[in-house]
């Protein structure tokens, strides 16, 4: 069964809201940079990616619409379907907490390495940033 208009359309409608305000709302901070960056790119080529399929392949878009378990798949399909639909619902929830809960530590000078940072000689910096070296900062060396 190929998915009619208005059922694509609010598929598209729906695809920021979910890939992009989800995350974000999870996170619990509006201005996270990665967050915005991420959900923008993937609202990009998922709406992509199903306009090219609606033009192009409509059977294919049809099959990906169909429930688990229909269209002659097996218990194990169906069951392996599911399984990787609650990863990819895990690999765009767990990401936002923990943002929002902090488990796991940040990478070393994430969010640190700016100009600015090279420009501030009585800040203790313990690595080496070679955009520093390029600005001819002292404060580095």
């Amino acid at each position: 069964m190929r998915p009619t208009p208005i059922i694509f359309g609010l598929l598209l409608a729906g695809l920021p809201v979910v890939y992009l305000g989800l995350p974000l709302w999870l996170s619990g901070d509006w201005r996270w940079v990665e967050g915005w960056i991420f959900g923008i790119w993937f609202v990009s080529f998922a709406a992509a990616v199903l306009l090219w399929l609606r033009s192009r392949g409509p059977a294919l878009l049809a099959e990906r619409f169909r429930m688990p378990g229909t269209g002659g798949q097996s218990r194990a399909d169906a069951a392996i379907v599911i399984g990787l639909k609650v990863c990819w619902l895990a690999f765009f929830v767990v990401p936002p907490l923990d943002v929002r809960f902090g488990w796991t530590p940040r990478l070393p000078g994430a969010g640190e390495t700016s100009l600015t940072t090279c420009r501030q000689p009585h800040r203790k910096v313990v690595y080496a940033d070679p955009r520093c070296w390029l600005l001819g900062s002292s404060s580095q060396r």
